[in-house]
């Protein structure tokens, strides 16, 4: 994982009794200016902080009342997470003779009245819980804890808990710990955190906390990833789940054109939102738009402009999910040229804030091909790459040697099954063959090379349902080029030429962006079929594009899409 935000429990994790540790104190601002994030979560009242003088500024967002509340330091805002008790509850606790003290949304107790707040809250009829932390109980609205107090502060700070670190010692801590991508149990935790923590402590309190702390910061804030956020992507042969390993690396997904690369990709990107990981899929072929009806992600490019790449980053901000870049109305050095830029951006944004946490390049044989700083440094990056190409034998040296597990689809294509073979056979124990690997997938079957240039491992499955479709355009068509002089030029009215076309992928990218006006000149005159049959001797697609031509004849008013569609397959 890659750590940008830090997550201390006070009372019995990061305080000497009423007071925040100095060591944990001095820790934090290290990190803090570092770029790293820091959240004070606690059940205690945010009053009873000012009030025993511990100085919250060190915190970007301090969670009080375990969830009810939280407060953002810097701006001086307040937000309130549900609403108070009403004061005929309060009235009832007063005449039971329960000692209570009251905050902005919590109530609270202590364990020996847990039975009569119980008989309370049955009585009143309220939607409340009972939250324990060791000896104090703590009734709050159902679904309040620290875990939602959290969630709301990452998302006004722009972070994200699969960059969280987490620390806790107590019951009302178990939630939170769950859900950040790596929660440790300080030493003298009850049982049921330190059963729960990816990690414990060794040192005794804030000692411990403060040495993991700077342990993760002096490591570039890369921590291991917990092996319970494996992502399953399909079922073996016996049954049993696949997982994409936690600590998969940067990912390949390789096969031949029309094997299903793009569509194993969806599956991974599918699954990686669901998680809760923030991605952005560069899509050059307008393959993935489906991944956009998750709630909170975008899809630009299609229906909405693709933005400048340097503004990408504040996208991502609008955004709760991620991003898909629909590349396909773009030209091929057009296409290159802002997938590279689009990286450059993204790579700074996420070494700043953790965002996105994967990088998905689709078609990856088209961009990544070179040693340009912003290909390697991707590559490099602290946050992962999932690359889908039908021709890895192109890609760089630099991004393939940061491959950590590899997906196979069937490749029959000599040059690249060569490739393969010698690529893999350099990286995989001598019990692995690559010959043999590469021909064991079946149909609707792929294979799964994980740690590469360690104790690899090899699976093969079936994937998994995907939730979404993928948005087919057929075959490709960037190998069957014209050469200059033969491609098809697009006119505008005056006679000049908005663009030009040498193959079919060309075309299709042109017809989504040229005004259209030059489309319905060259429907009406046949222009379009008579190119694609005599220049590029596609009888198939030619034959496809006359019926769309004389139906434009007749009266009818295709769209861009539906050229495409129609004529392509």
């Amino acid at each position: 994982m890659y750590c940008r935000v830090f997550v201390v429990d006070f009372d019995g994790t990061g305080a000497h009794g009423t007071a925040l540790a100095p060591e944990v104190e001095t820790a934090l601002r290290t990190a803090r200016a570092r770029g790293y994030r820091a959240i004070l979560a606690t059940g205690r009242l945010l009053e009873d902080l000012h009030h025993l003088r511990v100085d919250l500024g060190i915190f970007d967002a301090v969670v009080a009342e375990n969830g009810g509340v939280v407060w953002l330091p810097a701006r001086d805002r307040l937000i309130r997470e549900a609403d108070p008790p009403p004061a005929s509850f309060l009235d009832r606790i007063r005449a039971a003779g329960m000692p209570f003290h009251v905050g902005s949304v919590l109530v609270g107790t202590w364990q020996e009245w847990a039975s009569e707040a119980l008989d309370l809250v049955r009585e009143s009829g309220l939607d409340l819980q009972l939250v324990f932390n060791r000896g104090a109980v703590m009734i709050l609205p159902s679904g309040v804890t620290k875990e939602t107090g959290v969630r709301r502060a990452l998302v006004e700070l722009g972070r994200s808990a699969r960059n969280a670190i987490a620390f806790g010692d107590a019951e009302n801590d178990l939630p939170l710990l769950r859900a950040v991508e790596l929660g440790v149990a300080a030493r003298g935790s009850v049982a049921s955190v330190l059963g729960a923590a990816d990690e414990r402590l060794a040192h005794p309190g804030p000692e411990g906390v403060a040495q993991f702390v700077r342990r993760v910061v002096e490591a570039g804030g890369v921590a291991p990833t917990p092996a319970r956020h494996g992502i399953e992507i399909g079922t073996s042969s016996d049954g049993r789940p696949v997982r994409l390993p936690a600590d998969a690396g940067n990912v390949l997904v390789t096969g031949d054109a029309q094997s299903g690369k793009s569509w194993l990709a969806g599956l991974l990107a599918e699954r990686l939102v669901e998680s809760g990981h923030r991605i952005v899929v560069i899509d050059p072929e307008g393959d993935h738009d489906d991944i956009g009806h998750h709630p909170g992600a975008l899809v630009l490019g299609a229906r909405l402009p693709l933005p400048d790449p340097a503004a990408l980053p504040e996208v991502l901000e609008w955004s709760r999910t991620g991003l898909v870049l629909d590349l396909s109305g773009l030209l091929g050095d057009e296409r290159r040229g802002y997938t590279r830029a689009a990286l450059r951006a993204l790579v700074e944004m996420r070494e700043r804030t953790g965002l996105p946490q994967w990088i998905v390049v689709d078609e990856a044989h088209e961009a990544l091909h070179v040693d340009d700083e912003c290909v390697t440094g991707s590559a490099r990056s602290s946050g992962k790459l999932l690359l889908a190409t039908y021709r890895p034998s192109v890609l760089s040296d630099a991004v393939l040697s940061t491959v950590g597990t590899h997906l196979l689809l069937p490749t029959v294509d000599p040059q690249e099954r060569l490739f393969l073979e010698e690529w893999l056979g350099g990286r995989l124990p001598s019990e692995l063959r690559p010959a043999v690997l590469l021909d064991q997938p079946r149909p609707r079957h792929a294979g799964m090379i994980s740690d590469l240039g360690g104790a690899a491992t090899w699976k093969v499955f079936a994937p998994s349902p995907r939730h979404t479709r993928q948005t087919h355009h057929g075959r490709k068509y960037a190998d069957g080029r014209v050469p200059s002089g033969r491609g098809f030029r697009f006119l505008a009215g005056d006679g000049g030429i908005l663009a030009e076309a040498h193959d079919l992928d060309e075309w299709r990218a042109a017809v989504l962006r040229v005004p259209l006006d030059s489309l319905r000149h060259h429907l009406a005159g046949g222009d379009f079929s008579r190119w694609m049959a005599e220049a590029m001797g596609e009888a198939a697609v030619a034959g496809r594009m006359r019926a769309v031509e004389a139906s434009a004849r007749a009266g009818a008013a295709p769209g861009r899409h539906e050229i495409v569609s129609r004529a392509l397959g």
